[in-house]
């Protein structure tokens, strides 16, 4: 059984349209329109709200294991990490990354793991990809993704 979260928070754009994930200055909720979200389903996504000690990483309350930070994520058992992006104006924005699953040496190396990396535009799904740990240190498994000229429209 699933247990969703339930708070809710107020989604606002940031001052533009131009933003980094990796390169934000605090990881407060809404700044320049990123939010750290869990969830089953990126409709009913809601807001994480416990930071760690150190402030640098939002943590779940209703699934261990599960952490985002603006550089880094790892899922929980139950629920998924959701990066939510708010736009601030109508018009073409371009959208690129990378995702670095790293290595690891499993004692148990033919179960699987990895994560399923999604990107969706709105509710719309637009990249469903599956990305695998690989065996051993510095074995990193990177996937690359690029939009251009994507269509968004504000709220």
């Amino acid at each position: 059984m699933v247990i969703e979260p339930t708070a809710t928070i107020d989604l606002k754009p940031g001052d533009d349209n131009k933003t980094v994930l990796a390169g934000l200055e605090s990881i407060d909720q809404g700044t320049d329109g990123w939010y750290f979200m869990e969830g089953t389903e990126v409709a009913k996504a809601k807001p994480l709200t416990k930071k760690s000690d150190d402030g640098s990483a939002y943590l779940s309350v209703r699934d261990a294991g599960l952490e985002m930070k603006k550089d880094y994520v790892h899922t929980g058992g139950k629920l998924s990490a959701i990066y939510k992006w708010v736009v601030k104006e109508a018009g073409k924005i371009d959208l690129s990354g990378s995702y670095v699953k790293f290595p690891h040496n499993d004692a148990n190396p033919s179960w699987p793991d990895g994560i399923t990396l999604t990107i969706y535009q709105n509710e719309k799904e637009i990249l469903k990809q599956k990305v695998e740990a690989k065996q051993g240190d510095g074995n990193d498994n990177i996937f690359d993704f690029n939009f251009e000229g994507m269509e968004v429209k504000a709220n």
